[in-house]
């Protein structure tokens, strides 16, 4: 039997010895990959599966290439409408971020915004999508529909102090009034809860 008490909100990775055993540091790499999984899903603890392994390999393999996915203009954004349900009118919209992946094919948020997040990219990520809501948001006010558009960001950019400079220089390149840009906290941000 296995008895499990958590006193306090430290994310916990555990790994069971499986029958066929495994050596200590087989253990201790799983049970590393399991509290990794346990802090991005905001979990207390996680106990170590295979799928885990998979997710982590991926996850690794991600934050080593999303610099140059941002450089080489590999991510693009989906813009998704807002609507006033009172009056049934478009007053928005919401630019999300994709990624165009070479090797995987079209990704959406889910499989790598938690990537992009918690990575040293979270800035120019931020920025990159901004640059492609500021374009949209050119776009809209040059056919004389302007709109506002919003987009999200992380809390690791917010607090970047080079971050509203870099926002407002991209607002000003693509000749956009700030008015119409919204930025978003992302809600599934690991950093919101002790925010």
């Amino acid at each position: 039997r296995l008895r499990l008490t958590i006193k306090h909100a430290v994310p916990t990775g555990i790994a069971l010895r499986s029958r066929s055993g495994q050596d200590r540091a087989t253990m201790l790499r799983h049970a590393d990959i399991a509290m990794y999984e346990a802090k991005r899903s905001s979990e207390s603890f996680r106990v170590f599966d295979a799928s885990l392994e998979q997710t982590s390999t991926l996850r690794l393999t991600l934050t080593a290439s999303l610099r140059e996915a941002i450089d080489s203009g590999q991510l693009c954004v989906f813009f998704h409408p807002k609507y006033d349900m009172s009056t049934r009118r478009l007053v928005g919209a919401e630019g999300l971020a994709r990624w165009r992946h070479s090797e995987f094919g079209l990704l959406t948020p889910a499989a790598f915004l938690d990537v992009a997040l918690m990575s040293e990219s979270a800035v120019p990520f931020a920025i990159s999508t901004i640059r492609h809501v500021a374009g949209m948001i050119r776009q809209l006010d040059e056919l004389g529909a302007p709109m506002p558009i919003a987009a999200n960001i992380a809390m690791r950019a917010l607090r970047d102090p080079g971050f509203a400079p870099a926002v407002l220089r991209v607002l000003d390149e693509v000749g956009v009034s700030p008015e119409l840009l919204v930025l978003e906290l992302t809600e599934s941000d690991p950093l919101w809860p002790n925010t």
